[in-house]
């Protein structure tokens, strides 16, 4: 087994009081990665009874004055790698029937992504809505198609049922459809109190996960009443570390607390409890998830390390061997002699794998061409 895998933790900015420096000089004491938090300075957004009141051009201006404010108070390296930006506008209004109302939601979702892509943020987090998600995944396809390297993270409540998890999980999957499977569109998963079936999570494990939430809410009190988890999702945390997702603690502290940083030494505390991956999965993880180009060993000279990453794979070896077995009973009861002929054996495992296989047999001839 292996050392444990680094992974990255978020604190969610749970006051609008918190401008950016505030919230990210609190992430840091806490000894936390990053902030997750509004766009706009403070929460403030220009809501569509503003946008009816004021003209064009007056709106154009407050927000740009608003924005330049922001823009000017990090460092582009602090806004690339310890912010993760929050869309503040009301997706729900997407669907409204008052074309006012679903106009100022899209420009605002719209204006807001701009904005983050402007100020260099890797990332934009942007709630799921809670009815149709047709014309949410439009216009998040609409902003993908403009977008060169900043993720689109959709946030989804995971339910704490099969059947809740199962219909978030085809509210994205129909999202992700609609935006033709693009590299840059994310899930975060904010976790309850209680879980869905293992059937539902591993699901779930197959989709492009950014992070799992968990609010405090869902933390319990160990005996010296230190936050901790229940075994159900102690086990979905090895799970995202094995994923290498991302984790961000949002909520109200416990009564009593005087910062996050116990949630965090918690994680990591989960994180050094047992080793996440074994040394045949180490070597295979920068392959995980990555659609491969067939090989052509008969045609193609590969180079040895090749033939290493295929002989990492210890199913495929013995589920070989199993088939000459079988393969060996079937042709022996016919014939007295019987050749095998391993054509590509590579550096000789396929060989190895065929002399256990025939063992019992008598007479046998190879032919190994490499």
């Amino acid at each position: 087994m292996t050392n444990t895998v680094p992974f990255k933790c978020g604190l969610e900015a749970t006051s609008t009081s918190y401008d950016i420096q505030d919230a990210l000089e609190v992430t840091r004491v806490e000894d936390y990665d990053f902030t997750l938090h509004p766009i706009v300075l403070n929460g403030e957004w220009l809501g569509a009874e503003v946008r009816e009141s004021i003209s064009a051009a007056s709106a154009l201006e407050r927000f740009s004055k608003s924005a330049r404010k922001s823009d000017e108070t990090l460092a582009a390296s602090d806004w690339s790698y310890s912010v993760v930006g929050t869309v503040t506008s009301d997706v729900d209004k997407l669907n409204s029937q008052e074309e006012k109302e679903r106009i100022a939601a899209e420009e605002g979702m719209h204006e807001q992504i701009s904005w983050a892509g402007h100020l260099g943020l890797s990332s934009v987090m942007v709630q799921c809505p809670a009815g149709n998600v047709g014309n949410f995944a439009r216009h998040i396809y609409r902003t993908l198609l403009s977008l060169h390297a900043m993720k689109i993270v959709v946030r989804v409540n995971l339910g704490s049922t099969s059947e809740e998890a199962e219909s978030s999980w085809k509210n994205f999957s129909l999202i992700r459809s609609l935006c033709d499977h693009s590299s840059l569109l994310f899930v975060a998963l904010e976790i309850g109190e209680d879980l869905p079936g293992d059937e539902v999570l591993a699901r779930w494990m197959s989709e492009p996960v950014y992070a799992l939430i968990f609010p405090t809410s869902t933390f319990t009190r160990n005996k010296k009443n230190f936050p901790c988890l229940t075994k159900k999702h102690q086990d979905l945390v090895i799970r995202g570390l094995r994923h290498e997702y991302h984790f961000i603690i949002s909520g109200e502290r416990w009564p009593g607390e005087d910062n996050y940083l116990v949630y965090a030494q918690y994680l990591s505390y989960l994180s050094n409890k047992s080793p996440i991956f074994t040394t045949e999965e180490e070597y295979e993880k920068p392959y995980f998830d990555y659609l491969q180009m067939p090989l052509q060993p008969l045609q193609d000279h590969l180079e040895s390390n090749t033939y290493e990453v295929f002989e990492k794979d210890p199913v495929k070896y013995q589920e070989y061997e199993n088939a000459v077995r079988e393969a060996l009973v079937d042709k022996y009861r016919q014939k007295d002699k019987v050749t095998i002929m391993v054509v590509g054996a590579g550096r000789g495992p396929l060989v190895e794998c065929s002399m256990r296989a025939a063992v019992w047999v008598p007479t046998i001839y190879f032919l190994n061409q490499a």
